[in-house]
């Protein structure tokens, strides 16, 4: 019998759409981005962690989630990483803000609302009073009306003058418009994060900020609010895990990492080898999943064409055959119609 080579391009490529289907880098579309970040962080201050007794090494981090398609089915793409990576990024931004709230507030001893938090830190007034707990004799009079205005700035300069006088690094302190007209406000939490950890070294009545990252929880929208900022102003989250060493290293103390800052310096550096390594995983088990599912298919491939072609053969000649029968059966009514049409 032989065998259609019509049919065998067909059948190749029915099996072609089968591979393309279950291809690892064929690419889904997004699903929903739910946030188990709901809650306001001002009611998770004193809550414990969650997952205290599990692995360690991702404690403080938002577990990114595989999204569903419109199928149901799950599917990770360049689009949903980025889309977990900023949010995570965000996470993390607001819980170092509320790291530098929470100090400050042990420091003025004055409860800090959140939600005024960067408005209070513009006008200076919190930030003046940071600088007479340091040096008192430096803040002669607070300017605390309570509209912005530029009179603002000098309760600004007051800490500004603190940080000159006790030789904090120029390195890690912010523009006054990063502030004052909110151009870089991730580089004033910074700032206080450094500060907060050269005070504690050289001998500050409070201790440096505490780490609060996985501890606290916030809303999908205040994610949302902190990544459109980011994007709209070209701003770039300050590396707040580096901080207490940064510091360190400026005063010419020796600098011992934490685990966690070791881990972070080895997947920076090999980073390329890890994506690597993660690309051929990734081929392996896509590859492993493919044969699981097509394998006999695969080994049965020209058995599978031949049964095709025969069938498809008989189908078009059972057709023929009952089209011909049809036409022999009414061979009489046709002549006469032919007739018809001539003679008439």
């Amino acid at each position: 019998m032989e065998v259609d080579n019509t049919s065998v391009q067909n059948s190749n490529t029915s099996l072609d759409k089968c591979e393309a289907k279950n291809d690892i880098s064929a690419s889904g579309k997004r699903g929903s981005n739910n946030s188990n970040l709901s809650s306001n962080s001002e009611q998770s201050l004193n809550s414990p962690n969650k997952g205290e007794g599990n692995s360690k090494i991702f404690s403080d981090r938002r577990r990114l989630r595989k999204q569903n398609n419109e199928n149901g089915e799950g599917g990770y793409n360049k689009e949903w990483m980025d889309i977990e990576r900023k949010n995570i990024q965000a996470y993390e931004y607001l819980c170092h803000v509320e790291e530098a709230k929470e100090w400050m507030e042990r420091c003025i001893e004055e409860k800090i609302d959140s939600k005024e938090f960067e408005e209070q830190l513009r006008r200076g007034i919190i930030l003046a009073k940071l600088a007479k707990i340091i040096q008192p004799g430096v803040v002669k009079k607070i300017f605390d009306a309570e509209k912005l205005q530029y009179r603002h700035s000098d309760n600004i300069n007051y800490l500004f003058t603190v940080m000159k006088n006790i030789n904090f690094p120029e390195n890690f302190i912010f523009e006054l418009t990063d502030l004052y007209d909110k151009k870089n406000i991730p580089k004033v939490i910074y700032c206080l994060h450094a500060l907060s950890h050269f005070l504690e070294v050289t001998g500050f009545l409070h201790p440096a900020v505490k780490d609060l990252v996985g501890k606290l929880e916030f809303s999908e929208e205040q994610l949302n609010t902190v990544q459109e900022n980011f994007e709209e102003n070209g701003l770039q989250l300050p590396q707040f895990k580096n901080v207490e060493a940064a510091v360190q290293k400026e005063m010419g103390q020796k600098v011992e990492l934490t685990e966690e800052e070791k881990r972070e310096l080895y997947y920076k550096e090999n980073s390329s080898k890890i994506i690597q390594v993660q690309s051929l995983a990734r081929g392996y088990l896509a590859r492993k999943k493919y044969k699981e599912e097509y394998g006999d298919i695969l080994e049965n491939k020209e058995n599978i064409v031949k049964i095709q072609a025969a069938t498809r053969g008989f189908l078009q000649r059972k057709k023929y055959n009952e089209r011909k029968q049809y036409l022999k059966d009414n061979e009489d009514t046709f002549i006469k119609v032919i007739f018809f049409f001539i003679y008439t």
